[in-house]
């Protein structure tokens, strides 16, 4: 399992809200304590198991990349507090649908939250977490302007992501052509994770009130940090060193993932039927085939593929900010990435 990144201890996530808020949103106490069994108690069940929580961390090290280094005052430091949040709890709000729309069984170690709570209660769950952010936006008591455009970024990824989940769901990699590949693959990384990645740097960079080319140069390094890191993950499943519960699901289901997409660009037409052919076929003959990729050097070429665009989304990010390659917030933002390609297994 990936090591964990905890960014705060919390044995309760507080953007979670409390039976007395839902009192005065439902408008009685008995109702709110209805909603509190009805949608906390499964949000709470997932968001309080071990998480890597790398969006969040993001968020903090955006904010102090846009803030040149300076640390946040009181409070700053709430409003980065609960941005964090609701970026977790967005991620969080994904992962339940996800699972749903998967079938998987398994989450952060124990059951997906519709195994456990029913496919109804697990639906309305997942999708009012993707709602319930946008209140706690509203708390951060941003300057009308940047409210405004938290907004928006928020919806835009929100959209993108669907876009990306869409792709995700409904194209299969056994009836595009090679050439088709790539580009849809690319499309499901930057939709599906580095939408929600530039998101969470973004909103970082709006606590600490940046402008709008700034906030450009953070969206840019998140989508390419997410499409980069995805693809790892994506590796990191195939070899089963994350996840192995759902080792394979992504292969069975004919997704088009980081791994087809690295494939399809990389190889010859001969070497990708026979690549399409062994994988479609796992999870039979799984070891011989995962020792043969290693051995031809796939799973490193894709790993020193993915380790290119995290390098230049660095690039872009230190021109951007006009950081030095040993400005303390783009070298933690670098440890992290390590943390993360080294917990993949890649």
């Amino acid at each position: 399992m990936p090591e964990t990144m905890q960014v705060k201890p919390s044995a309760r996530p507080a953007g979670l809200p409390l039976a007395e808020e839902l009192a005065w949103l439902a408008g009685a106490p008995d109702v709110s304590q209805a909603l509190q069994r009805a949608l906390v108690e499964p949000a709470l069940d997932l968001a309080s198991r071990p998480s890597k929580q790398f969006r969040a961390r993001l968020l903090y090290l955006a904010h102090r990349v846009a803030a040149r280094g300076a640390a946040p005052d009181e409070a700053t430091a709430r409003r980065l507090s609960v941005a964090a949040e609701a970026i977790e709890l967005l991620h969080a709000g994904s992962l339940i649908v996800d699972d749903i729309q998967d079938g998987s069984a398994s989450r952060r170690g124990d059951q997906t939250v519709h195994e456990r709570y029913g496919l109804p209660r697990a639906l309305c769950t997942g999708n009012w977490l993707y709602f319930w952010p946008l209140r706690l936006l509203a708390e951060l008591g941003l300057a009308p302007a940047d409210e405004a455009r938290a907004f928006r970024i928020y919806h835009e990824a929100v959209e993108k992501a669907h876009y990306g989940q869409a792709l995700d769901l409904s194209v299969k990699v056994d009836l595009l052509a090679q050439e088709e590949l790539p580009a849809v693959c690319r499309a499901v990384l930057e939709l599906k994770t580095g939408a929600i990645t530039a998101l969470a740097m973004a909103l970082g960079a709006l606590v600490a009130g940046a402008d709008a080319d700034a906030l450009a140069a953070m969206q840019a390094f998140g989508r390419g940090f997410g499409r980069a890191l995805q693809q790892l993950d994506d590796l990191g499943n195939l070899l089963g060193r994350v996840d192995r519960d759902k080792r394979f699901e992504d292969v069975v289901q004919k997704k088009p993932t980081g791994v087809w997409g690295f494939a399809a660009r990389s190889m010859t037409a001969e070497r990708f039927a026979a690549f399409r052919a062994e994988v479609l076929a796992l999870p039979a003959r799984a070891d011989e085939v995962i020792e043969r990729l290693r051995a031809d050097g796939f799973f490193a070429a894709a790993a020193a593929d993915s380790r290119r665009e995290l390098e230049g989304a660095f690039a872009g990010l230190a021109g951007a900010f006009d950081l030095a390659d040993d400005a303390p917030a783009l070298a933690e933002l670098r440890a992290v990435a390590e943390r993360l390609v080294h917990a993949y297994g890649c």
